[in-house]
């Protein structure tokens, strides 16, 4: 079966999902990782830089014990993407994450109404979907809390900033 980005059945079993009991966390700030950082860039082009009607998107998986993506496929479709996650993934990955961009003139946030929409897709896949804007980069989870502009603007496009806390100790 396909998923309309978005909508769709569940080809992975509930414990594989990247968000787990819907926590709005991927509990590894999957965003920041430079390997789906590279792969936000590439989607981007893909695009327009969001001034195209049509969308473009990728998987985000880990496979023994490495983060690794794949892109969802250029279908023409205005405002979707049609996809078979089981086509797409490697045998014994364990999907994350999916994101996808929105285009400029619609919405920055994740679709949130009845299927085919992001919060269908994130909640039959148990994995959170995150929207890639020129206003920001949003996420939804499979329990359908939106989280707004992770990081604002086109700042997705770039490596994330670690913070580095002093830590005082007193010396005997």
């Amino acid at each position: 079966m396909w998923f309309i980005l978005f909508g769709g059945y569940n080809p992975f079993p509930p414990t594989t999902g990247g968000d787990p009991g819907g926590g709005g966390n991927d509990g590894n700030e999957l965003h920041c990782d430079k390997t789906v950082i590279d792969a936000m860039k590439k989607a981007w082009t893909r695009s327009g830089n969001g001034t195209r009607n049509t969308e473009a998107g990728f998987l985000v998986y880990e496979l023994n014990g490495q983060i690794a993506t794949v892109n969802l496929p250029n279908t023409n479709q205005s405002l979707r993407i049609s996809f078979k996650p089981s086509e797409l993934l490697p045998t014994g990955a364990t999907l994350l994450a999916i994101f996808h961009t929105h285009p400029t003139e619609k919405s920055d946030k994740p679709s949130a109404g009845e299927a085919p929409s992001d919060k269908a897709t994130s909640s039959k896949l148990l994995v959170p979907v995150y929207v890639m804007h020129r206003n920001g980069l949003s996420r939804i989870d499979s329990n359908g809390k939106i989280t707004e502009r992770i990081r604002k603007n086109l700042e997705w496009l770039k490596q994330c900033e670690v913070n580095h806390e002093t830590v005082h100790t007193n010396a005997i």
